[in-house]
């Protein structure tokens, strides 16, 4: 099994490096293919300009 792990450096000298204490024992589920076998209903799914509509919305709002 493949740990990730992330590498802080301050200007380009490593100093920090953070592994999971405790790495997961079986690998991540696929989200893909969950979502396969459960499906959005319907009434909650939305198109691409819906969500990009939705997204911009939101960063309309930060200002």
């Amino acid at each position: 099994m493949q740990v990730n792990m992330i590498v802080i450096a301050t200007r380009g000298v490593p100093t920090v490096r953070l592994v999971p204490v405790n790495p997961p024992e079986q690998p991540r589920r696929d989200v893909l293919a969950w979502l396969r076998t459960h499906a959005v209903p319907h009434h909650a799914r939305r198109g691409v300009e819906q969500i990009d509509a939705g997204i911009q919305q939101e960063r309309n709002a930060w200002d």
